[in-house]
Order: structure tokens, then sequence, then C-alpha cells
């Protein structure tokens, strides 16, 4: 595989923290993700990712772009925290959790078996299994209300990568 990597900082508002766009310059074979009957594909050559790890909150968001830089799906990892490393670059905690957003606005909770025996198995605590619980649900209500409007988020972030190259 080739691709190419940039990390920046942003400070806009409530919009702290770090971006990483990854950019597919060859692929191997294609990645295609499956949700119940629907089949996407997320990597081939010239597709990106973009990903955003806000500062102090508890979720990172990848919005998938096709080569035309149209929104494939927004794939939303909840986390315990988020960070930054010098060598490693942008990093979260996962807490399991995932809500896949689609362009037609249907939204797709992941892995909540794996969260749940990820508690019963104790890798996570009960405050971190609550915490995951919580912030998934508040999530999707942003989303259904609009106060986390992904398409401009994205919009922002990609004229943000444009602006500083």
């Amino acid at each position: 595989m080739e691709k190419e990597v940039s990390i920046q900082y942003t400070s806009s508002g409530e919009r702290n923290g770090y971006l990483s766009l990854v950019t597919f310059k060859k692929v191997s074979h294609p990645l295609y993700a499956r949700y119940e009957n629907i089949s996407i594909c997320i990597a081939n050559d010239g597709f990106s990712w973009l990903q955003f790890f806000p500062d102090q909150c508890h979720y990172s968001i990848t919005a998938m772009l096709n080569k035309e830089q149209a929104v494939i799906q927004w794939y939303i990892d909840i986390t315990k925290e988020n960070g930054y490393d010098a060598i490693r670059g942008p990093w979260m905690d996962d807490l399991y959790l995932d809500i896949i957003v689609l362009p037609d606005g249907n939204m797709i909770t992941k892995d909540l078996d794996e969260l749940q025996d990820a508690y019963k198995n104790e890798f996570i605590s009960k405050v971190d299994y609550l915490l995951a619980n919580t912030e998934c649900e508040r999530l999707v209500q942003r989303i259904e209300q609009k106060k986390l409007n992904l398409e401009q988020l994205t919009r922002e972030h990609l004229a943000f990568f444009r602006s500083s190259v």
C-alpha cells in the first residue's frame, strides 16, 4: 500500500483537536465494510480518510472519502480519551462502541457486543462501560438534531488542510 499522511492541529472554537488526512495512493486491493445487507468500498486508489481527534472529548470521527472527495461514510469511535504522541501522532483509547453514519443519514451502532464482553471480562471498568453507552447515546442524539453536523465539519476540515498546504 502506498499512502500519504498529513497531520495538523486545528483550534476553531469548540473544534480543537488533531486532524489526520490519509490519502491512499495505491492499494493492493479495495477494502470493503459490510453492514447487514450493505457493502461499501471504504479504501481504494485515490480514497482518503479524514480523521478528527477532538480535545477533551470521548469520540473520534473518520470521514471516509472516495476519489471524488464525496463522503462514503463517517465512522465514529467512542473513546476513553484522545491524545497526541510526537512519534505515533494522534491516538485514541478506544471503548469498542462505534457509530457509522451513511450519507443518506442512516446510522448504525456497531460493536455493542464487544463493549459488553470487554466489561464482562474486566478489560474495562464499569465507569468506562457507562461512559461508552452514554457518549454513544449523546452523539446519536446530537447527529439526529443536527447539533453535530458531520457534513459541515468535514467540509471545514478539508478546507483547513487545503489552506495549510
